[in-house]
């Protein structure tokens, strides 16, 4: 298996990994004061975005442009935003071990995750030379996936909207970052295929690469 393959299984095993744990972690109550709350405003923004395109699909729909956009002024927004609130802890776990995982463990365990570990990949600095703490931090904000949140600055971005007081500035901010995380995640796939694997969007600015191991 050349260096491209074992990077992108490597990266989803880790993925895996973090969030099981997030996952986990966010589930138990007493770790995650919102659990309820979030349970019943994902269930509650499910029916709202079912009925939204019930409508959309329908032979009547809406009976024009404003219909559709007085409904999701008035339904889709504040349900979304809602969730996203008591979505707060979920993100905070997730953000706080994927860190914990890809920056403090890689950096004390000679540059590798579990995943590189097992596929003998190691993240160093350009030169060669191990990578720096700082230079891990900055891999890693660059770094993520639509595999759980995407790229993690994005979720810290969203993490700050949720708590702003308007469900329409936190709407359509959403559906901006949404492209831009789009963005970068197109950017990864294209550096995965022209670097062969060594070097992506996150190793370019933060200045480190990914080597084979023995």
């Amino acid at each position: 298996m050349n260096q491209r393959r074992r990077r992108v299984v490597a990266f989803i095993l880790d993925m895996l990994i973090v969030s099981f744990l997030s996952i986990s972690l966010s589930g138990l109550s007493y770790l995650n004061p919102y659990k309820d709350q979030y349970e019943k405003a994902s269930t509650s923004y499910q029916e709202v975005y079912n009925e939204y395109q019930s409508i959309i699909t329908s032979s009547s729909g809406f009976e024009g442009p404003d219909d559709m956009v007085e409904y999701i002024n008035s339904f889709l927004v504040p349900s979304l935003s809602k969730l996203e609130k008591y979505s707060l802890f979920t993100n905070l776990w997730y953000i706080g071990l994927y860190f914990l995982y890809f920056v403090v463990f890689v950096y004390f365990n000679n540059g590798q995750t579990v995943g590189k570990k097992l596929f003998k990949l190691q993240v160093v600095d350009k030169t060669g030379d191990p990578a720096s703490f700082s230079k891990l931090c900055v891999r890693s904000l660059i770094n993520g996936s639509n595999l759980y949140c995407g790229v993690n600055f994005i979720v810290i971005i969203r993490i700050l909207l949720s708590l702003a007081n308007s469900s329409q500035v936190f709407f359509f901010s959403t559906i901006i970052l949404g492209l831009i995380n789009y963005v970068f995640e197109i950017a990864m796939v294209i550096c995965l295929y022209v670097k062969k694997g060594e070097i992506l969007l996150n190793d370019m600015v933060a200045g480190t690469k990914v080597i084979s191991t023995k």
